[in-house]
């Protein structure tokens, strides 16, 4: 997330930042068919960030809240 921050922190769109993060690197690695986005038959895990601060908020790992802002 740190280098998320510093993206956004430097004027990359905070979209492309996201995207910087997830979707990419899943295609350059070959699974972006699973990872990578959020759509109907992919694994969902997924970070849920603070909209201001970019911190993380939630950790939910295959459809389930393994983590919230509160026991972090």
């Amino acid at each position: 997330m740190d280098c998320m921050k510093k993206a956004v922190s430097m004027g990359i769109p905070l979209e492309a930042a996201v995207r910087s993060s997830s979707y990419n690197p899943a295609c350059s690695i070959g699974i972006s068919g699973r990872l990578g986005s959020i759509a109907i038959g992919k694994q969902a895990d997924c970070v849920l960030l603070d909209c201001n601060t970019l911190d993380i908020r939630a950790v939910i790992k295959a459809g389930r809240l393994i983590s919230a802002a509160d026991s972090m």
